[in-house]
């Protein structure tokens, strides 16, 4: 792989996580304009639940690509990489608010992991992913707060 497709490829991931923001950011501009609240609430929590479960197929896929080259992997990364998934799942169950702040605490929890956990990611991914996260976690607290206090648009 040359140097210029890294350096794309990583831009390109880079502007892809700040995007994938987007429908967080639409399902609370719904909540807050009054316009679709119950639609708002719904596209969050769905979008939530497929990022979250995106981000546990990504570690999922990431730890046998090093098996691939020969790197020993601990199969408890394997099993756990499947706990976002069943955590989405069971955030449909619960009540709404109850189910996000379950889903802000799945990304803290992963993104911990993933950080401190697995010292062999790219460079720039650990920071890219605290700050992401972050923005995450705070927009489901929002969302959160919007359910619990309705806004009136």
């Amino acid at each position: 792989m040359s140097q210029d497709s890294v350096v794309t490829s990583t831009h390109l991931a880079v502007r892809l996580g700040y995007l994938g923001l987007l429908p967080f950011i639409f399902g609370l501009f719904l909540m807050l304009s009054g316009w679709g609240e119950s639609i708002g609430l719904k596209l969050f929590h769905a979008y939530s639940v497929i990022i979250l479960s995106f981000l546990g197929g990504c570690l999922f896929a990431y730890r046998l690509l090093l098996e691939d080259q020969q790197t020993p992997v601990n199969n408890r990364w394997l099993l756990a990489s499947m706990a976002p998934s069943l955590v989405g799942l069971l955030s449909f169950y619960l009540h709404p608010a109850w189910g996000l702040l379950l889903l802000a605490l799945a990304y803290t929890l992963l993104a911990i992991a993933d950080v401190r956990c697995l010292s062999d990611w790219p460079k720039w991914y650990p920071p890219l992913r605290v700050r992401l996260t972050s923005l995450v976690v705070a927009c489901h607290l929002w969302m959160i707060a919007l359910s619990v206090f309705p806004h009136s648009g």
